[in-house]
């Protein structure tokens, strides 16, 4: 029993992905989520996003403590800005067809769902240079704007 109701429970979570053509896995989303990454913004006056690695980017890095893969982040557009840090909880390994993500619930997380629980983000890569969040109470279209890896060419330009 406890196997198919844990079989039930990851296939309801893959059920809950938005449909990209391909996914990382969480292996491939370890090895590459690494590095900065441009933050879609609307400036002031502005009708569309802008995805500028000079404005506003977020470093990603990952750390191993105790066992644990810890992801850490920090916005780039103020240096008092605070790290970010989160366990990853769960990985959802892919199996060719089926997609992956990380699962990560930031430490101190205060945001709840309308259920009351704390929020949980699935970060989702479909390839090495862009990703998106979602949260788990979200319906399965509801992403973030897609981050864009900036390159090195990105912070002179």
């Amino acid at each position: 029993m406890r196997f198919v109701t844990s079989l039930l429970v990851f296939f309801l979570i893959v059920s809950a992905m938005p449909a990209f053509a391909q996914l990382l896995s969480a292996n491939d989303i370890i090895e590459n989520i690494e590095g900065e990454w441009a933050v879609p913004h609307r400036p002031e006056g502005a009708d569309d996003l802008v995805v500028d690695c000079l404005e506003l980017s977020v470093k990603i890095w990952l750390r191993e403590e105790n066992g644990e893969t810890i992801y850490y982040s920090q916005f780039q557009d103020d240096v008092d800005n605070p790290v970010e840090r989160a366990p990853i909880r769960v990985w959802a390994k892919s199996d060719g067809e089926l997609g992956s993500f990380l699962l990560i619930q930031y430490d101190g997380e205060t945001r709840t769902t309308d259920a009351g629980d704390l929020v949980k983000w699935r970060l989702i890569m479909p390839d090495n240079n862009s990703f998106t969040w979602q949260r788990t109470d979200w319906p399965t279209s509801g992403l973030t704007p897609m981050r864009q890896r900036c390159l090195p060419a990105d912070a002179t330009s």
